[in-house]
């Protein structure tokens, strides 16, 4: 049995004014539109071979991340989450890893 995780970060903005900059506010389109960033986490199949973290990209701004995966935050923060656990003896399996790019790359929505 497969699972899958799928987690959202709505798009934000924070510093709402002088002196608030410890709030936030999540935005959402009037037309119930997504805008954010959204993941999904599952594990190799059988078949597969799951030896190494494999990061697919879509969504409108997809084509703004680096083509290559080691280049992306997302298997940064892999890497370093499974090298944590390693040194605790925990062993961490790499997951295929989909990224649904839905914020423009530096627009400061994500940023809270």
């Amino acid at each position: 049995m497969v699972s899958t995780l799928s987690v959202y970060a709505p798009a934000s903005i924070g510093n709402l004014s002088v002196g608030f900059d410890s709030l936030g506010l999540a935005l959402a389109p009037v037309d119930g539109s997504l805008l954010g960033d959204r993941i999904q986490l599952r594990p190799f199949n059988d078949a597969e071979d799951g030896s190494e973290w494999k990061l697919e990209l879509q969504g409108p701004f997809a084509a703004a991340l680096p083509a290559d995966p080691e280049q992306n935050v997302v298997i940064s923060c892999c890497r370093a989450f499974q090298d944590a656990a390693a040194e605790k003896g925990v062993e961490i399996r790499p997951l295929r890893i989909m990224l649904d790019k839905r914020l423009p790359i530096g627009s400061g929505l994500g940023s809270s």
